[in-house]
């Protein structure tokens, strides 16, 4: 492993994906709007609705 962490404050979008997997060791989607969201697992989102709906 080489060191991504100089990545860390400034992120050139061509590295981006490497930088953020190789620090979290999360898949990461490329940013959208200058933004950075991680991929939710389904079985989160199943799980989020179902309570939503139990409190209803």
């Amino acid at each position: 492993m080489q060191n991504y962490t100089k990545f860390g404050k400034n992120i050139n979008i061509n590295n981006i994906e490497i930088a953020v997997k190789t620090r979290l060791g999360q898949p990461h989607e490329t940013m959208r709007n200058g933004v950075m969201k991680e991929r939710k697992k389904p079985g989160l989102k199943k799980a989020r609705k179902a309570s939503q709906f139990s409190k209803r």
